[in-house]
């Protein structure tokens, strides 16, 4: 009984293959049949999850806790960047060869060293605005930028821009769940009743009748305002010398409980739940100090622009202060970066110095360049490089370019373009 069904079947099977080629449901349940058919790919896999995890640590939480989020507005400027510091998956070509894109002029460079200059800090310093979940740089305004322009300082303070030294200046605690957001406090539970109407109390003793109370029951708000103790009636004349703060303790004005140790928990404010100290992420807010080179960089920055539209106006796509990921997985910093759709690359490095060039700095571009292995490479040195160090680039396929003035270098570049890019050339 059971083997009739299944001739049916197949019979049934030959029929619908030379009539049309509809797909075949069976009308009855059938228990499962041995055949030398592959499975259904219409019938489903259970029990199995997805193979594929996601590289991004912070999403793990998220995916795990599937907790309905409300919406709200995106963080802004610096709140992103922090947060992509910390979600960041592996870069690709054109990721990392696109780390700075806006132009920065030598105006504002110049605008930025006297504001620095004409102010007492001496430093860009930030301005956390935790309600509306920004990093802003007030000192921008007066350089006519947005406050909470942070890609230019971000360009600035670059290696390969040279104008800007960037430091830390403090770091955040943030919800693990939810790293982009500011609204973070801490609160206090009592440990009877779990309530959070926990009150820090301070402790006065005098020291002549050894009476300790809370500074409530002294009658006053600072210590240094006590006059009068009230348990012995005694006035005080120099509470530095009568009067001692033993500690603190809490109070919970629910259950009335009076204890040492509080439980302390963080709270997410926009998203409303505690978390643990120890599971609390934190993150960076930078602030920017003026490089004693400064003054060098702006040559840099004048000539970057420049040499962009020279490529540009070739083909070439260009990008400006790119970092670009080497043969060894490295990722090397570069004033441009040029690529066609023919597959050709060219990298320009700018070193500008008041006096010539080391050739350490030369022997370490070249390491670059073994790494990255562009089309073309070109080493502007301003203002110019011992004669060993130009038969070392040479050696290694670098063009070098020297000189004092942006003009005259960019009317060099110009022309090597033109010739097909020589080995070498001199502007100065």
């Amino acid at each position: 009984m059971k083997f009739m069904p299944k001739k049916k079947v197949e019979e049934k099977k030959e029929e619908q293959k030379e009539a049309t080629p509809s797909p075949q449901r069976p009308s009855t349940e059938t228990p499962a049949q041995p055949s030398p058919q592959p499975p259904s790919p219409e019938k489903p896999v259970q029990n199995k999850p997805p193979t594929q995890v996601p590289p991004n640590i912070v999403q793990k939480p998220v995916q795990q806790r599937p907790q309905p989020r409300p919406e709200t507005k995106p963080p802004t400027q610096i709140i992103k960047k922090v947060g992509q510091e910390q979600v960041t998956a592996p870069p690709t070509k054109q990721s990392t060869q696109q780390e700075m894109k806006a132009n920065v002029g030598t105006d504002i460079i110049k605008k930025i060293i006297k504001a620095l200059a004409s102010s007492s800090e001496n430093s860009i310093n930030p301005v956390i605005n935790f309600e509306k979940n920004q990093v802003s740089y007030p000192i921008l305004s007066k350089i006519g930028e947005d406050e909470l322009n942070t890609d230019l300082l971000e360009k600035l303070s670059s290696k390969t821009a040279g104008v800007l030294d960037k430091e830390v200046y403090e770091r955040m605690v943030v919800c693990p769940q939810h790293p982009e957001d500011l609204s973070v406090s801490i609160r206090l539970y009592c440990p009877e009743c779990s309530s959070i109407h926990v009150e820090r109390l301070q402790l006065i003793e005098h020291k002549i009748c050894g009476y300790i109370a809370v500074m409530e029951e002294f009658g006053v708000t600072a210590v240094t305002d006590v006059t009068t103790c009230p348990h012995c009636k005694r006035q005080i004349k120099d509470a530095s010398k009568e009067i001692r703060t033993p500690g603190r303790w809490n109070k919970c004005h629910e259950c009335g409980n009076k204890f040492d140790n509080v439980i302390v928990k963080l709270f997410c404010r926009r998203y409303n739940h505690d978390f643990e100290i120890m599971e609390a992420a934190t993150f960076p807010i930078s602030y920017y100090k003026l490089r004693r080179e400064a003054d060098e960089s702006v040559d840099i920055i004048t000539l970057v622009p420049a040499l962009k539209k020279i490529f540009s106006s070739r083909g070439f796509v260009v990008e400006e202060f790119a970092s670009v990921k080497g043969k060894s997985g490295v990722a090397h910093q570069t004033s441009l970066y040029a690529h066609d759709n023919q597959n050709k690359t060219i990298v320009v490095f700018i070193k500008s110095s008041k006096k010539p060039i080391e050739d350490s700095e030369v022997n370490a571009i070249i390491v670059n360049v073994l790494d990255i292995s562009p089309s073309r490479t070109i080493l502007i040195a301003m203002p110019s490089v011992s004669e060993r160090a130009k038969t070392m680039a040479a050696s290694h396929g670098v063009s070098v370019v020297t000189g004092t003035e942006p003009n005259q270098i960019t009317a060099t570049i110009e022309q090597m373009l033109s010739k097909g890019l020589a080995v070498q050339a001199n502007s100065g």
